[in-house]
């Protein structure tokens, strides 16, 4: 295979959580809906991460898996390597392959090929080894923008989940109660079945630009923009958000060292509530 790629191994299932965790945000909500230049899933690759996304304006997902090796070779320049997928095609990737299951333990690693023409799959130690499918990356010409979003081409979502959970960790006010779109919460409820963890939903900023931010665990996070009311019952989970924080790049170093040394006043964030164990890679290893 020649010209600009790259060549990763990431678990099966990891990458089936990842990818079908997203894609509904990039769905369209009926059918007769205009494609919006949104309604697609993006695949990035930096370091030993892969990142997948989706937005339709109003809800966003973005998850992550770890990538078990990766070849760099036709990389080029330093950064991420980004592709698009329209949605089906995301779900061809995800329902490719099938993992080995044993006593409720998945097993199995996949090779994925991502070029500026396609995205590739093989089995590498999964259900039925050399299984590969392929699908064509699309180019944002080939949809059109969303009424109202013509300015936006394809947001930085990385950056803004991450300005949203600084946000959130470091917001003083109480939680407040959320009044979303009918069917918003559903495509979260599929990240959490996904993921086999309860949703968690946090205020970010003030009307009328504030909206609630959505994660389980500590692989999957998104967004929702709606109404709001007061809520007096607030909730938050130390561990889990730090290592969303620590995954999305958005921690300083003296921000990591002052937390294990028990100090709180990183984000507002209490002393004591962060476990180093807890906030390293969830996929690592003890």
């Amino acid at each position: 295979m020649s010209g600009p790629g790259v060549t990763i191994t990431v678990a099966i299932a990891d990458l089936q959580r990842a990818i079908l965790s997203v894609v509904g945000h990039a769905e369209k909500q009926k059918q007769g809906d205009e494609q919006s230049v949104l309604c697609r899933v993006q695949f990035s690759v930096t370091g030993d991460a892969l990142t997948v996304c989706a937005t339709d304006g109003r809800t966003t997902g973005h998850a992550s898996c770890r990538v078990e090796q990766i070849d760099t070779a036709r990389l080029g320049a330093s950064g991420p390597f980004i592709v698009h997928l329209l949605p089906k095609q995301a779900r061809t990737v995800a329902n490719a392959l099938t993992p080995i299951v044993e006593d409720g333990e998945t097993f199995g690693d996949a090779r994925v090929d991502l070029t500026m023409s396609e995205v590739r799959i093989i089995d590498v130690s999964g259900k039925y080894p050399h299984t590969s499918a392929t699908v064509p990356v699309i180019e944002q010409e080939q949809t059109e923008t969303l009424e109202g979003t013509e300015p936006w081409g394809y947001p930085d979502i990385g950056t803004r989940i991450g300005e949203a959970f600084l946000r959130a960790a470091g917001a003083s006010a109480p939680a407040r109660a959320m009044l979303p779109r009918p069917g918003s919460l559903a495509k979260f409820e599929v990240a959490a079945r996904q993921y086999a963890e309860p949703l968690v939903i946090e205020q970010i900023g003030s009307a009328p630009d504030g909206g609630w931010l959505v994660w389980c665990g500590a692989r999957f996070r998104g967004i929702i923009d709606s109404r709001r009311e007061q809520d007096d019952d607030t909730r938050r989970r130390a561990s889990p958000r730090f290592a969303h924080l620590r995954m999305l790049g958005v921690l300083s170093a003296e921000d990591e060292a002052r937390f294990v040394l028990g100090s709180d006043s990183v984000l507002n964030l209490p002393a004591g509530d962060v476990d180093p164990d807890e906030y390293a890679d969830p996929d690592d290893e003890e």
